[in-house]
């Protein structure tokens, strides 16, 4: 952080990377390691990240192991790796939600927190395995398969939610996910393809609360966190989906392109009796879903530089059961609770125009999603969560992007996005924005680079974040949204045998808050953290 140079936000990142091929076999292999420092807003005032990057501590290893046994297959194998963990000697201050007014979340130094009887700091896990195998001559056309592995578990830090039910308490989730897919592409005729296959999901999981003594937290500031009770939040449950598709590619002319498909899913679901965090019993059971979908699009060529595009699209999912589960009301049941368990079927259309020519690329588009029976967030302000509601919902947005070159040194561009959204949430006919949890406000990028020696380039960047009040208005978020914007400014430069890398975060050292902030404000000041000031990144990297 450059506001003072405070020694506690000084990190660092090292990467190394290795690739090597012998005959038909290749692998690559990458290791880094990074030690984040402590975050610090434009005032230089300390921040109290809660469940942020700062102040950790992590790992990543990434392997692949390919073998191509003739010209037409290849064989290949992955592992991903990862690990974090953060202890932060800080906790966000719990008496800024006494002072009048709104405060921004301040930061209380208690030194390294302590968990005497279980639990732990912040931290992540994530393992990622991968197989995978193409042959290019398989019915004419070509066959790609792919079998995975991911096994992550989370643990949020220590949330001091008192007087609210949940008291002093840490989430700790646990995923296992593995599937595969095979898809075979297989040319009917002369410019017409057709993709087809399966792909099958399995997941598991469970998602526990650590519940901590308030006396030990208390009488040590917030330091020490004494685990005294393990409620489940979600209890351990089941998901698979197995889906069957296929898709149909024809260019029909030199200047128009057809395609439309079709995809059959089916979705199972599985969850054992239970006990909610708030003791109530709750029977379990298995929930069967299953339905057909359908896309369909065109692209136009209009003039060798300018296209015209169409799309239709049908999704279909199931809600997001750790919030049906987590905090289901007394009476519910899995097997006849059918509003909380029905799927959600979307239909989405899109149009837009992209243009590219010698020195200018441009691209306009506009979509309209719609759904009877959507998955919506209102907060409940009495439990300090998100409630989720299935309601009919609309969403609509507008996308845009322009990049120019008006000098083999000059570039410049910028992209737009505009989103929308509202749902019928009391089932009366009258639609109110959803959540900023789903719709995010206006953002708007912009840069301009020039390479202002040779081997020397710099790049300034705009980042801009509009306000939001409708859901606010609605009732729907416990506070709005106002607006910021962020300048950045990265150079690089050619030094020896590498290139150094400079980089300068939020410019002008602005304050602002960003808008996960923001919205989560009106809950608790605590998490009303700044952003962070000014930062200076410095890089070296070299190829040998």
């Amino acid at each position: 952080a450059l506001g003072s140079l405070q020694g506690e936000s000084f990190g660092y990142f090292v990467q190394q990377t290795v690739s090597a091929r012998d005959g038909n076999a290749d692998i690559l292999a990458s290791l880094s390691r990074a030690d984040t420092g402590a975050a610090f807003d434009g005032q230089g005032d300390r921040i109290p990240t809660i469940q942020g990057t700062d102040e950790s501590e992590n790992v990543a290893l990434f392997t692949r192991l390919g073998y191509n046994p003739d010209y037409n297959q290849r064989l290949q194998f992955s592992l991903n790796y990862y690990r974090e963990s953060r202890n932060s000697d800080v906790i966000a201050d719990p008496s800024v939600d006494n002072e009048p007014g709104e405060q921004k979340a301040r930061a209380l130094r208690v030194g390294q927190l302590s968990f005497p009887e279980g639990g732990g700091p912040q931290a992540d896990r994530n393992v990622i395995l991968n197989l995978s195998y193409r042959h290019d001559d398989v019915l004419n056309g070509s066959l790609d398969s792919q079998i995975y592995y991911r096994d992550n578990s989370s643990r949020s830090d220590p949330r001091d939610r008192r007087p609210r039910p949940f008291g002093i308490f840490q989430g700790e989730l646990e995923s296992q996910n593995w599937g595969g897919r095979l898809a075979l592409d297989t040319p009917l005729a002369n410019r017409l393809d057709l993709v087809w296959g399966a792909d099958y999901n399995r997941e598991t999981t469970a998602n526990t609360y650590n519940l901590f003594d308030p006396v030990s937290f208390d009488a040590s500031n917030g330091r020490v966190n004494r685990l005294i009770e393990q409620r489940p939040l979600v209890p351990p449950y089941t998901l698979s989906s197995l889906g069957l598709f296929s898709q149909l590619q024809w260019q029909t002319t030199d200047w128009l392109q057809l395609s439309g498909g079709v995809r059959h899913e089916r979705i199972g679901f599985s969850v054992g009796d239970y006990t909610t965090f708030f003791g109530d019993p709750i029977a379990g059971g298995d929930r069967n879903f299953s339905d057909t979908s359908f896309n369909a699009g065109a692209v136009a060529d209009i003039t060798p530089e300018i296209s015209l595009f169409a799309n239709f699209a049908q999704g279909f999912s199931v809600p997001d059961f750790g919030a049906v589960l987590g905090f289901a009301d007394p009476d519910f049941a899995v097997n006849s609770d059918v509003q909380a368990n029905q799927p959600q079927k979307v239909s989405e259309y899109e149009i837009g125009i992209r243009g590219d020519w010698n020195t200018v690329q441009a691209a306009i588009s506009g979509f309209y999603n719609t759904s009877e029976l959507g998955s919506t967030f209102v907060f409940d302000d009495a439990t300090g969560l998100y409630e989720l509601v299935r309601a009919p919902e609309r969403v609509y947005g507008l996308e845009a992007t322009l990049d120019v070159q008006p000098s083999p040194t000059w570039r410049l561009g910028t992209t737009l996005s505009l989103i929308g959204g509202e749902a019928d949430v009391d089932d009366t006919g009258e639609f109110v924005a959803i959540s900023s949890t789903r719709i995010q406000p206006l953002k708007l990028t912009a840069y301009i680079e020039n390479e202002t020696l040779p081997g020397w380039r710099n790049r300034l960047q705009l980042l801009y974040v509009g306000s939001r009040s409708a859901a606010f208005d609605a009732e729907v978020d416990p506070s709005p949204i106002s607006s910021y914007a962020i300048v950045d400014l990265v150079s690089s430069v050619d030094v020896g045998p590498g290139t150094l890398d400079i980089g300068f975060n939020n410019l002008f050292d602005t304050l602002y808050f960003p808008a996960y902030a923001q919205r989560t404000a009106g809950f608790s000041e605590t998490f009303n953290s700044a952003g962070s000031g000014r930062r200076v990144t410095v890089g070296y990297r070299v190829t040998f």
